[in-house]
């Protein structure tokens, strides 16, 4: 430990190092997991097996030890005990027979006979005064016990240097008690009122500081060094698309236009629930970036996807007859040499790819803007890495993963947000529904039908991250179970992550040469087939809510009603598929999905900073850092001083 605090050697330091506990303040804030209470004491006679109890009762022996094992009979009127310890010091010196004691453990039998193996025991006096405290129980690793815990916290708040750091306006606004006092009582609370005090004081503590860090990394405003004015040939474009935008994909590409013609940096989130049209509004920032003479770069997390956004964009071109030309650039990419030339001397205005396009032998002629597509895909290094391939170019983050507002005050508190809720007007909301494994052959007798009616249908398999070849073999036998029970005229595709084949069975899927494809979760990001209307999932209970979403997003991509069949492999009905049955709203699903799985699983804690967290909790409160997000932009408006001090 940094700090020396009294009570604590070098075995106890070392034990404490591996619940990363390196410092004073890492151990007044190492909080109990929950609270025990003693409860009231109970005969003999009442105790049932399993049970976690109290009995009063006196030693009828001598406790017999044979350096392993002491052993006591512990009577009560005409009830009786056996209570054990093992690899304890003989408990003949602290165990007085004839003397009452509370012996608090777990009630087990043997050979006929009630026991309790391990209890704590107290003398009666002392278990009552036990019994008006709650006792913390904290995190622990092999060597260390609750005592050594407690005792170690105890004196570290002793000598602990806490100073009073939210603003007297804040203390007073909610009535929250002083730092010290709630590390205190949250180590020792007397009552349930007393640790809900001290709770909302630290969760309050927490969510304001990293929220005003967030702040503080924003607030600088950089220079905006790549000035795009908005001119009549990208107006014209926008009129020319074969589609109107929805009112949200006009409103997120008025806040583009103007903020990256203005004075500072801009750095966007476009958020928005899958199918809702975050696409187009990256493909006319790239043209209003070529239009002004920077370069374009739209970072993609597969290969597949990348293809395909080329692929759109040089229709899209062509289309238009605009004067930009585009390249994709892959780790497959041939004649590289020539590609990267044409990139460094800017003939290529838009450059689309996956990692590929952040590697050091990647020069840029004039880069002004780059879009990261999928973004919770990318970690900050890679998109920093693009970042520094410019001259402090404007960066679009494009995300399909819809988040709880209170999540996205926090993961991106220091972006300026749009936020695409409306699908576009010929987009039927998708269908769904859940069958038993059994119910399997009504789900293909639906997906031939939708065959018969000239579509195309995805099904999937979960994918078995412990062993690949596990997943290969599974999805390999699916396609010959299905290739036997359908016609042979239907022809079925194959995908998973080691296909060697993966652009063509897609680009075979997409012109309908396949008409089903068999696939594991290579699918879920960025795949766009339009006639695909109907998506099996198999074992869909295997999989998160998220996820299940993301796959659902590869269907309802045209204007035909599309169908998504949830097949539960589990022997119980699941809440989750239930969950996705009803809805089709991201953000809603989202939400749940945060209750059911934690935000680390969804979303990777340790990429946002969200680790940091001890005590709050984003989902369970997320009005309390909507509120803590409010009362920091209102310090920082009113004490806007506060910023240049703490810069």
């Amino acid at each position: 430990m940094r700090e020396k605090v009294p009570g604590i050697g070098p075995k106890t330091e070392g034990l404490l190092k591996k619940l990363k506990i390196e410092t004073i303040d890492d151990l007044i804030t190492t909080y109990p997991r929950y609270y025990t209470e003693y409860p009231d004491i109970i005969s003999i006679g009442e105790a049932k097996e399993g049970e976690t109890c109290a009995v009063e009762g006196w030693s009828a022996n001598t406790p017999v030890s044979n350096g392993k094992v002491a052993k006591i009979i512990v009577m009560n009127g005409a009830e009786s005990i056996s209570v054990s310890w093992f690899h304890v010091p003989p408990l003949a010196k602290t165990i007085k027979s004839g003397v009452n004691y509370v012996f608090y453990g777990t009630i087990s039998t043997f050979n006929g006979r009630k026991q309790m193996v391990q209890p704590s025991f107290f003398e009666v006096e002392q278990y009552k005064e036990l019994q008006k405290q709650m006792h913390p129980v904290y995190p622990l690793t092999s060597g260390l016990t609750q005592a050594v815990m407690k005792r170690s916290i105890q004196k570290a708040l002793e000598i602990a240097d806490v100073y009073e750091d939210l603003p007297d306006e804040i203390l007073k606004k909610y009535d929250l008690i002083d730092k010290k006092t709630a590390l205190s009582i949250i180590h020792a609370p007397i009552s349930e009122e007393e640790l809900k005090k001290a709770k909302l004081r630290l969760k309050y503590n927490e969510i304001f500081s990293f929220i005003i860090n967030l702040r503080l990394m924003s607030s600088g405003k950089e220079k905006n060094l790549c000035p795009m004015p908005v001119s009549a040939s990208v107006d014209l474009i926008e009129s020319r698309l074969p589609f109107q935008l929805t009112n949200g994909q006009k409103d997120a590409w008025e806040r583009i236009k103007s903020s990256v013609a203005g004075e500072n940096h801009v750095v966007r989130l476009i958020q928005g629930d899958v199918g809702c049209g975050k696409t187009i509004l990256a493909f006319l920032s790239l043209f209003l970036a070529a239009e002004n003479g920077y370069q374009g770069a739209l970072l993609a997390p597969t290969e597949v996807l990348a293809t395909q956004h080329f692929e759109d964009i040089c229709e899209l071109i062509e289309q238009q007859k605009l004067p930009y030309k585009a390249v994709l650039l892959t780790g497959s990419t041939k004649k590289k040499k020539q590609v990267l030339e044409k990139i460094a001397n800017g003939e290529y205005n838009i450059v689309i790819g996956t990692h590929a396009i952040i590697q050091d032998s990647v020069e840029y002629h004039k880069l002004g803007m780059i879009i990261t597509d999928e973004q919770h895909r990318f970690g900050v290094e890679q998109r920093k890495a693009l970042e520094l391939k410019g001259e402090h170019p404007h960066h679009l983050v494009m995300s399909a993963t819809p988040i709880p507002r209170s999540l996205g005050l926090v993961i991106y508190g220091d972006m300026e947000v749009s936020l695409i809720k409306e699908r576009p007007a010929n987009r039927l909301p998708i269908k769904n529904c859940v069958l038993e494994r059994n119910k399997r052959a009504v789900a293909w007798k639906f997906v031939m039908k939708q065959i018969a009616e000239g579509h195309q249908a995805y099904v999937i398999c979960p994918m078995v991250e412990e062993n690949e070849d596990m997943d290969v073999t599974a999805v390999t036998e699916y396609v010959n179970l299905m290739r036997k029970s359908f016609p042979d005229e239907i022809k079925i595709g194959l995908l998973h992550g080691k296909s060697k084949d993966k652009e063509q069975v897609m680009n075979d899927f997409s012109e309908n040469k396949l008409q089903i494809l068999v696939s594991t979760t290579v699918v879920e990001v960025g795949v766009n087939v339009p006639n695909a209307t109907v998506m099996v999932i198999e074992d869909a209970n295997r999989f998160g809510l998220s996820q299940l979403h993301q796959l659902r997003g590869r269907v309802g991509r045209g204007d035909a009603q599309s169908y998504c069949i949830f097949i539960n492999g589990a022997e119980q009905p699941c809440d989750r598929l239930e969950i996705m049955a009803k809805s089709n709203d991201g953000f809603e699903i989202a939400e749940e999905d945060m209750r059911l799985r934690g935000i680390g699983d969804l979303f990777g804690v340790k990429q946002s900073g969200m680790d940091q967290f001890k005590i709050a909790d984003l989902y369970t409160d997320a009005k309390l850092v909507e509120q803590v997000a409010s009362d920091v932009d209102d310090v920082v408006q009113k004490h806007h001083w506060l910023i240049k001090i703490l810069q």
